[in-house]
């Protein structure tokens, strides 16, 4: 690679780290939104579920 290489691989593994944390924080955020849609006011007297 023409002595790029650690810079190559370094971009690789930094995209593939912020690809990552994206997907953990996609998750997190869906399970957030799952538990409060689901709170204790979907539960309330005379509430549609």
């Amino acid at each position: 690679m023409g002595g790029y290489g650690v810079y190559v691989w370094g971009s690789f593994g930094m995209t593939a780290l912020v690809v990552l944390i994206e997907l953990v924080s996609l998750v997190a955020r869906q399970k957030a939104a799952r538990i409060q849609t689901d709170g204790p006011s979907s539960t309330d007297e005379g509430g549609f579920k």
